[in-house]
């Protein structure tokens, strides 16, 4: 089943770091799914970045299969 990891100040306000998903399809029914069982992050997707596989996606109809991660993560900046 796929994997969904929360990193920096989302895994610190969530209380952990991953969660795992008992189903696979597309990004975005694996984050409706996600968001229906702990509303609480539903923030975090909508204000971060979503990657597959360590790739940030843009687009939600990818396919998320049994062994993948999905991460969230914050904005960032380099410097």
């Amino acid at each position: 089943m796929p994997v969904v990891r929360f990193f920096a100040r989302f895994r610190e306000e969530i209380g952990m770091d991953r969660i795992w998903i008992d189903f696979e399809g597309s990004l975005k029914e694996i984050l409706n799914i996600l968001i229906k069982d702990h509303p609480e992050v539903r923030g975090f997707v909508e204000e971060g970045f979503v990657a597959v596989n360590c790739r940030i996606v843009e687009d939600l109809e990818v396919r998320v299969e049994r062994f993948d991660e999905v991460a969230i993560l914050p904005r960032f900046s380099g410097g």
